[in-house]
């Protein structure tokens, strides 16, 4: 049926049904995370909204209508587009990276941060669709069998990595290196020459270890695997456990008293341990449903890109699903002690204008494939 010239039977409706839970659960999330603790004197509804503020959540919701905007143009643009424009699209993103090497300012370590007015704004979470786009292209339009196939795409993603060192951003520059393996693995990249360039990383990690690394870094690495002593990270890393076990198996409920999470217990809640503020308030059964939602995301994603003929189309949405993928287990990981912490945002969760309308972008992209790509015949595919 087609309405305004809008293929509707083209339009993929499952995944951004699954976001749209999950920025309501963000919501949710958001609104225990930077609420005041509650004594149990609260009786009527005038008082427990006087404990609840607002104000974070209603501009993530400002964010997620502007991600949503941002997606449907996207989805009604032809992907194929970028891949004829991929020098703009790169000279955009190296330029993005620049502003923040000149301009930017140094939160928590990592000098990745534009400030605009009293917003902040971090580019190197935009550029990753900038460098999945471009390495995508490169991928997709050669035959992989030689080792200098694939070096105009590894050329491409050494650049960006190189601006994001210099910017001590080393959180992100994992997520880059885990979304551009995965698309390179998925779109056919003989393991001999993965094999080689992870032997180059490892070389490179030795030298940044001991000349790039600053010691926040360093200390963040040495902590995950000293987990004794009384560094920040280890405290921090104690409270997450401690307040996430305290949820047990249902959790405690919403506002519940003496929560941990609203006691200025764990830190920077409403961002890089918001997995806390769930999984305290609604237990192990909350957990395991919010990591199911984003497993059916994860999955759909890989049937999309299986069905998709068209092999741009197709490695761009890889890269999509590894970037996501390794966000959810990087932020997650984090806080229960099997990941480093970094400050890797939980998807459609987490507080963040940028992330939540990179991450929109980055599903309207995946739309746009479905949209205008050649595929098979269209079926159930869940």
């Amino acid at each position: 049926m087609n309405f305004l010239g809008i293929k509707f039977k083209k339009i993929e409706y499952i995944v951004p049904a699954l976001v749209l839970v999950l920025v309501l659960v963000g919501f949710v999330a958001l609104t225990i995370a930077t609420a005041s603790p509650f004594t149990g004197e609260e009786l009527t509804f005038g008082e427990i909204m006087a404990n609840l503020d607002f104000s974070i959540v209603g501009l993530q919701a400002i964010f997620f209508v502007i991600g949503v905007a941002i997606m449907l143009v996207l989805m009604f643009v032809d992907y194929r587009i970028y891949s004829k424009i991929w020098f703009l699209v790169l000279l955009v993103g190296l330029a993005l990276l620049g502003l923040v090497a000149v301009f930017g300012s140094a939160l928590g370590g990592t000098k990745g941060w534009i400030y605009i007015g009293s917003f902040t704004v971090q580019p190197s979470e935009i550029v990753k669709l900038a460098m999945i786009l471009v390495c995508a292209k490169f991928l997709a339009e050669s035959p992989l069998e030689k080792f200098t196939d694939v070096l105009p795409a590894v050329g491409v993603f050494v650049a960006i990595i190189a601006v994001l060192l210099y910017q001590m951003d080393i959180g992100t520059t994992i997520v880059y290196v885990v979304a551009f393996v995965g698309m390179a693995f998925l779109a056919g990249m003989k393991l001999r020459h993965m094999g080689i360039f992870a032997g180059a990383a490892l070389a490179f990690g030795v030298f940044a270890w001991f000349v790039l690394l600053g010691p926040k870094q360093q200390s963040r690495i040495i902590n995950f695997f000293n987990r004794t002593g009384d560094s920040d990270a280890f405290l921090q890393l104690n409270h997450s456990i401690a307040a996430i076990g305290s949820g047990g198996f249902a959790g405690k409920g919403l506002f519940s008293v003496g929560a941990l999470s609203q006691l200025d217990y764990v830190p920077v809640l409403e961002t890089d341990f918001i997995f806390v503020a769930i999984a305290e308030s609604f237990g192990f059964v909350g957990c395991f449903i919010l990591l199911v939602i984003y497993a059916v995301l994860i999955f759909r994603l890989f049937l999309i890109a299986r069905r998709t003929e068209d092999r741009f189309g197709a490695i761009i949405i890889y890269g999509i699903m590894f970037m996501l993928m390794f966000h959810v287990f990087e932020n997650i990981g984090m806080t229960i002690g099997i990941m480093p912490i970094t400050g890797i945002p939980l998807p459609f969760i987490s507080k963040g204008g940028t992330s939540m309308i990179t991450n929109m972008a980055a599903i309207g992209l995946v739309l746009s494939v479905c949209y205008h790509a050649p595929d098979k015949e269209r079926e159930s595919t869940l």
